[in-house]
């Protein structure tokens, strides 16, 4: 499978008739860890549920990291952002690295998620890893004709977990499957690559699952390389998978690498033998100015089938009078979706 990239810049940001739109949310944890920055995350619930009808946004996805450290104060401000769409968003959740752990961050799997986020103010759960918990779980939904399933993984998610999820994915054939988890591919390998594609992470990948305590926890940890190889390789119904995590870099004007202040976009597409793609999306905006700047991300699957546009958008910036559309071609781009061949699925949902 060799991976390739957007085929084109989308230059403006249309909202197509007939389409419909996946929200993506990337790390809010510094907007949770601060309450002088909770508002832009408000602010940018706020206007999802304003556009909800005029984009058809029929889920929003978070890629995890909600809060920066697993404490009540912080738990809160999440709480009230999640609040604001609830029963007006269909919403999945999973758990990043910052969500987990009593003594440090990462350094177990407990977390207060659940205590401030029922899995009842989440989109409609066909079931989970542990059923009435809001991480590892999947949703299913029609859309201009097609069945979606969307499934949320944890943080270097357990064997337990992946063995799940596999069984999942083998009795749902027929779904066009969304993967989100918090660590898949990384911003680095990306811009430090000829080619420019990302890569599946590894142990050792710099904050890796395995540089955390859950990896000496029994059931260990899987990477991305471990979640491709088990999980989206095989089932040829995984058309896309989100994550964040990861810090952007960018190259300087001597021509060195260098870590970046700003949004982290990378990008892989895997093409499938029988003609599928697998477009896979880190997105992290957490060390743009002020804990992110209410960047988020709009996927608008348009009613041909075969065409997702990809936009940038902020929000908050517009609060402030500031241009709330990012474009570049990491930023704003069209994806095109690969084909997809029905199986006889093995049962219903």
């Amino acid at each position: 499978m060799d991976p390739t990239f957007p085929l084109e810049l989308e230059e403006h940001c249309p909202c197509t008739p007939g389409a419909w739109t996946l929200a993506v949310l990337p790390d809010t944890q510094f907007y949770s860890d601060n309450h002088s920055r909770s508002s832009i995350w408000f602010t940018m619930m706020d206007w999802l549920v304003a556009e909800r009808e005029r984009r058809n946004i029929r889920m929003m996805v978070h890629v995890g990291d909600l809060v920066n450290r697993n404490l009540h104060g912080q738990w809160e401000i999440a709480r009230e952002a999640m609040k604001r769409i609830r029963g007006r968003i269909p919403a999945m959740v999973t758990t990043g690295n910052h969500d987990i752990g009593v003594t440090a961050v990462g350094s177990d799997r407990s977390t207060l998620l659940n205590e401030y986020i029922s899995h009842r103010d989440l989109a409609p759960l066909y079931g989970g890893f542990v059923e009435g918990r809001a991480e590892n779980n999947f949703s299913c939904f029609n859309a201009i004709g097609e069945s979606f399933l969307v499934m949320t993984l944890e943080f270097g998610p357990r064997d337990a977990v992946v063995a799940w999820a596999d069984d999942v994915l083998s009795r749902h054939p027929n779904h066009r499957v969304l993967l989100v988890t918090h660590e898949y591919i990384d911003h680095e390998s990306g811009m430090l690559r000829p080619d420019g594609c990302s890569l599946h992470t590894t142990r050792d990948t710099v904050n890796s699952p395995h540089d955390y305590g859950i990896s000496k926890l029994p059931g260990g940890v899987n990477t991305g390389r471990d979640v491709w190889e088990k999980l989206v390789k095989p089932h040829a119904n995984v058309e896309m998978v989100f994550n964040g995590h990861y810090k952007g870099v960018h190259q300087n004007e001597e021509g060195e690498w260098e870590r970046l202040d700003d949004i982290a976009s990378g990008y892989r597409c895997d093409e499938r033998p029988e003609g599928g793609r697998v477009h896979q999306l880190l997105f992290n905006a957490q060390w743009a100015p002020n804990g992110g700047n209410g960047w988020l991300r709009l996927l608008e699957f348009q009613p041909d089938g075969a065409t997702v546009r990809v936009h940038t958008v902020s929000p908050w910036l517009a609060k402030q009078g500031v241009p709330p559309w990012r474009t570049g071609p990491r930023h704003q781009f069209v994806l095109k979706r690969g084909r997809f061949r029905q199986k006889q699925p093995a049962s219903l949902v």
